[in-house]
């Protein structure tokens, strides 16, 4: 018996061949798709992972007035940290100065950092990712008026961590802590600048108790 061999339309097998293109874009699609996601969340966890465990080691770490070393505590910890206090209670556009309190814990800024107290800046002498934060409290010496106090730190033209105090019309001391995380250079040059608002003349920044840290994470 003879076999009856027809040809295939030729409409069809554009249809068939168009359809299975799209199938495979598709599916590449949802593939991709689906590791982008994965790789955003995998990210991301290791970003919060990382970031935790930075912050609990930012609780470990010694005060600026209790820096001796802890038995058995490696004393090159100590090394990683400056702070330094502001020089200046008067609140005005001013360049921020700062001095560094020599205690009995030893130097306030340790062997990584460089410190111009003429200057103000503070300068790592490694690459790596610091720690900055800024404590600043403000006091009331007569009849004080409402406003704002911005200090900004800048390492060149680069701002790497902005804190502002928006301060009311109260006697109350009014307190603000500032943090950043951010990666420098050895050729980072870390100055702060203070802006208010309208002229203080009566809020007076606590030269003890305001101050500048920073510390090179692990």
């Amino acid at each position: 018996a003879a076999t009856n061999m027809t040809a295939a339309d030729p409409e069809s097998l554009v249809e068939r061949s168009r359809g299975r293109c799209l199938d495979k874009f598709l599916l590449a699609s949802v593939v991709f798709l689906f590791l982008a996601v994965f790789g955003a969340a995998a990210g991301a966890a290791v970003f919060l992972q990382n970031l935790k465990s930075s912050e609990e080691r930012i609780a470990d770490l010694p005060t600026p007035s209790s820096r001796r070393a802890l038995p058995g505590e490696p004393y090159y910890k100590l090394q990683k940290i400056a702070y330094v206090h502001a020089d200046t209670g008067k609140i005005s556009n001013q360049s921020m100065k700062w001095r560094s309190v020599r205690s009995a814990g030893g130097n306030p800024v340790g062997t990584l950092f460089t410190f111009n107290q003429i200057t103000g800046v503070i300068s790592p002498t490694v690459e790596g990712m610091f720690y900055l934060y800024v404590d600043l409290v403000l006091t009331c010496t007569a009849n004080c008026k409402s406003g704002s106090v911005t200090v900004t730190f800048m390492n060149k033209n680069d701002v790497v961590l902005d804190c502002r105090i928006d301060i009311p019309d109260t006697f109350d001391t009014q307190v603000q802590k500032c943090w950043n995380i951010t990666t420098l250079s050895s050729h980072s040059q870390l100055h702060a600048s203070m802006k208010v608002d309208t002229e203080q003349s009566d809020w007076k920044l606590d030269e003890n108790r305001s101050g500048f840290g920073i510390f090179l994470i692990d």
